[in-house]
């Protein structure tokens, strides 16, 4: 995890001035920082693929 590009896509993405004055902002609000939250997440994770080892490889001349 790239911690300082999580932060930043955060700094880019929270909008502190956003209007809070009926349930439906907060459900708005809530919802967008739960995205930000996610994509910052996803844009500053690196991802690797798992080694899996099969304990029970097939033989060659059994898939043909």
């Amino acid at each position: 995890m790239d911690w300082e590009k999580f932060r930043e896509i955060i700094e880019q993405k929270v909008e502190l001035k956003t209007r809070l004055k009926h349930p439906n902002d907060i459900e708005d609000a809530v919802q967008h920082f739960t995205e930000t939250i996610q994509s910052a997440a996803c844009g500053s994770s690196t991802q690797t693929s798992p080694k899996i080892q099969n304990p029970f490889p097939i033989p060659i001349h059994s898939v043909n």
